[in-house]
């Protein structure tokens, strides 16, 4: 797994294509950023963590009986 946090904060902005966000103030390495990401997932078979992204946390274990939500 890898998480992106703020780097991604949601599936949308992941893409393809990358949306990046109004808060984002270097462009080009935000571009740079997200495409090390997809780089690593690729190569790893790893799953992309989203930063704030509702729908992907409803498919996610979060925890184990009542002690995370």
């Amino acid at each position: 797994m890898l998480s992106a946090s703020d780097a991604l904060y949601r599936s949308e902005s992941y893409g393809p294509p990358a949306l990046a966000a109004a808060i984002v103030h270097d462009t080009v390495a935000w571009f740079s950023s997200v495409e090390k990401i997809r780089s690593t997932a690729e190569h790893t078979g790893g799953q992309v963590i989203f930063g704030h992204d509702p729908a992907q946390l409803r498919t996610l274990r979060t925890g184990v009986g009542n002690f995370y939500t």
